[in-house]
């Protein structure tokens, strides 16, 4: 039995450069170049939960930690948390 195909597409408010992504908890973060960090839950459709825009470039995967967000762009550590 084949399983169905499923096409996404990345949401055009992340569209620039390179992309990386990490899973936690029900949720997917999405961290684009620029800065762009866009939180959606992990289902069949896209549903943009947050976007955070850091104003820096940013080349590394995301961290969770405790419930914690951490992302280091080119000049800061950022801790996001949900509140």
């Amino acid at each position: 039995m084949k399983s169905p195909k499923t096409q996404l597409q990345t949401p055009k408010k992340l569209q620039h450069g390179g992309i990386t992504a990490v899973t936690a908890e029900g949720k997917i973060l999405i961290l684009n170049e620029s800065g762009k960090l866009a939180v959606l839950q992990a289902s069949r459709d896209w549903r943009v939960l947050a976007v955070n825009d850091l104003a820096e470039n940013c080349y590394v995967t995301p961290a969770i930690a405790d419930g914690v967000i951490l992302v280091r762009s080119e000049h800061s550590l950022w801790a996001l948390q949900n509140q």
